[in-house]
């Protein structure tokens, strides 16, 4: 984050304000992701602790899906909405003009780093349990979107 304030701030004032309201975008989503990520380490400690695969197994489904279905909803919500978020944000036209160039950026952020989210969130109590190493588990039982067959 400290890159893109520095860069911003080397180049324009503008494009500093415009890379402070597109890292909101980011910034709400990651709110949502962290507290999905969040439940689902707790539930995975319980099922796993209690031994019970297959409903650990169902809930890395059911996050793996609410992870998908909260990554387009934010992706849709910025591509068909971001302009009018940003304005709300802000009343510098110049400022919102800017941000709006580099919007689809910001809309591909949800799409991009939902994986990094639900992985996190999957194996991070499998390798604290040491069920199983990363490169099997992945191998066979995850996709990049983190769903179990």
């Amino acid at each position: 984050m400290s890159w893109f304030t520095i860069s911003g701030a080397r180049m324009d004032a503008t494009i500093l304000a415009a890379n402070a309201l597109l890292m909101q975008l980011f910034v709400i989503f990651s709110y949502i992701s962290d507290g999905i990520a969040f439940s689902a380490e707790a539930l995975s400690g319980r099922y796993i602790g209690a031994g019970n695969l297959g409903a650990f197994r169902k809930m890395i489904n059911v996050v793996g899906a609410m992870c998908a279905v909260a990554a387009a909803m934010f992706a849709l919500a910025y591509a068909a909405g971001g302009a009018g978020f940003l304005s709300l944000l802000t009343d510098d036209g110049a400022t919102v003009a800017t941000a709006v160039k580099y919007l689809p950026f910001a809309v591909a952020i949800p799409l991009v780093s939902v994986a990094a989210f639900c992985s996190t969130a999957c194996l991070s109590e499998l390798r604290l349990r040491g069920i199983c190493c990363f490169r099997q588990y992945f191998r066979r039982r995850c996709s990049s979107a983190c769903f179990l067959r």
